[in-house]
């Protein structure tokens, strides 16, 4: 009973920091329901703005996010986890009642900039927080209610966008950010960052709220020694091998994430149906993709941690690949066959992105922001991340920036083509370089770094020879090295 009582606040604590990532999927999916609104609404501010215009509308939130990283990078080294997200949910607010009273596209681009700053702020500090304050053997679980709350948030939007103007949508969404400001006084902040500060009654505190009484913690739970607390991090330790391996494992998962083209889906959902020619309700269409996006993180948030990661990752590479060969496959049909749909396949669309968005949602999506949580090195654990999530919102920003002028380009049928290029290659390199995590302590998964840093010369990315990928859990195995270890984790 007692274990279930910090496996509950465990879980408060995780849902509460991910109330943010809510936030964010609203950010994302916003621009799907609100832009055709917005350039249909007779007499208004944005009535019939060019494609470029709303192209910047729709993908400035990737720039603000991106922007975000190297920032949210240096606060939640200085001010905590916890700190960090506090600090940024009133701009969070802002940002929103900036583009709910926009008046023009400079207004409108300024406020989603700041949103998706503030939400990028979120994608950061909200992994380093779950992968520090909870049990090894509940992480990944947990960790998956990151990718749960940014597609439940991006479900929100598109049933609520349906039904209301855009400006009601973006006042609505303005409230999310409030209900993370009402759990913030019920949960501590992450005690590896405490102890690494040296606020070591803190760290006891959060400890026993987190985990149960100090009395049961395991011997290693030791708190670090002073030196420890006060190193000083710089980029000259981003060149040591045990920190150099898991940033580069790290910032190809983060790019294949990213360039597979979900945030095309998610952006212009409505219009890809809408341009199928099916006869589909599109913002319909959009809101079955989003509960199956949902129901397809449910389920694998229950799978991470019997399947592992590894195994997930490389089936949801090649599914996602398949997937959107016979997205192109449909829009090629049509094109050569003058627009029309030839008959028996105007099921494919909706069925072609409801695979790409379940192998999406229990693989590449949520694993690799759970992989980053737990393999970077503790010592520039906050440097680290800001770097892997400037590269995620970088290659959104470009992917989804990029989209509409790719299909002017080469077609709709060759964009998705080429998209699905990306993750079958991706496929490859998740077999080849990326190591398993499941069930391993955070000190377990960076000793496997430090042993493979003995071996092999280091390259872009790390062989699965260079890993032991199964370090069991024996006193022979057991770390030795300068890193916090709490409860396990």
């Amino acid at each position: 009973m007692g274990n279930a009582k910090y496996i509950i606040n465990q879980t408060v604590a995780t849902i509460a920091v991910t109330t943010g990532i809510f936030g964010l999927g609203t950010v994302l999916a916003w621009s799907s329901p609100a832009l055709p609104d917005m350039v249909n609404e007779k007499n208004g501010y944005f009535y019939n703005i060019s494609i470029e215009q709303q192209s910047w509308v729709g993908s400035v939130a990737t720039l603000g996010a991106l922007a975000s990283a190297p920032v949210a990078g240096f606060t939640v080294e200085r001010m905590g986890r916890k700190g960090t997200m506090v600090l940024f949910s009133f701009p969070f607010i802002l940002g929103w009642l900036v583009v709910g009273f926009a008046t023009n596209v400079i207004m409108m681009c300024i406020g989603r900039f700041i949103t998706g700053f503030c939400g990028g702020v979120f994608s950061l500090s909200a992994p380093l927080y779950i992968g520090e304050s909870v049990s090894s053997n509940i992480r990944g679980m947990l960790m998956n209610s990151f990718q749960l709350m940014l597609v439940t948030g991006i479900l929100f939007t598109y049933v609520v966008g349906t039904y209301v103007p855009w400006k009601t949508l973006t006042l609505i969404s303005a409230a999310i950010p409030v209900v993370f400001l009402f759990f913030v006084p019920f949960i501590p902040e992450s005690p590896r960052y405490l102890r690494k500060k040296g606020q070591v009654e803190k760290a006891d505190n959060a400890l026993s709220w987190l985990f149960g009484p100090l009395s049961a913690e395991k011997p290693n739970s030791e708190p670090c020694d002073k030196d420890e607390n006060e190193s000083k991090v710089s980029y000259k330790d981003l060149l040591k091998p045990d920190v150099i391996k898991p940033l580069a494992v790290a910032l190809t998962l983060m790019v294949l994430e990213q360039a597979s083209a979900f945030n095309v889906v998610i952006f212009y959902c409505v219009d890809i149906f809408a341009q199928t020619g099916t006869g589909l309700d599109s913002y319909w269409s959009s809101i079955i993709v989003a509960i199956v996006q949902v129901l397809a993180t449910v389920f694998g948030t229950f799978l991470v941690d019997r399947a592992g990661r590894r195994v997930l990752l490389i089936w949801s590479e090649f599914i996602m690949g398949i997937s959107f060969v016979a997205l192109g496959i449909f829009f090629y049909l049509k094109k050569i066959n003058d627009d029309h749909i030839p008959s028996g396949i105007g099921w494919l669309p909706l069925v072609s992105v409801l695979v790409f968005i379940i192998a999406f949602s229990i693989g590449i999506g949520p694993l690799s922001w759970t992989i980053m949580g737990e393999i970077l090195h503790p010592d520039v654990k906050g440097l680290c991340s800001g770097i892997a999530t400037s590269f995620v919102w970088f290659s959104a920003f470009v992917v989804t920036k990029i989209y509409q002028t790719l299909v002017a380009a080469v077609g709709i049928h060759w964009s998705f083509w080429i998209f699905s290029s990306v993750s079958l290659l991706g496929t490859v390199i998740v077999y080849l370089y990326v190591p398993e995590t499941k069930g391993k302590t955070l000190e377990e998964i960076q000793q496997v770094f430090a042993q493979s840093s003995k071996g092999k010369r280091l390259s872009i990315v790390m062989p699965v020879q260079g890993f032991p990928v199964n370090v069991s859990n024996t006193e022979d195995n057991s770390i030795q090295n300068r890193n916090c270890t709490v409860n396990g984790v």
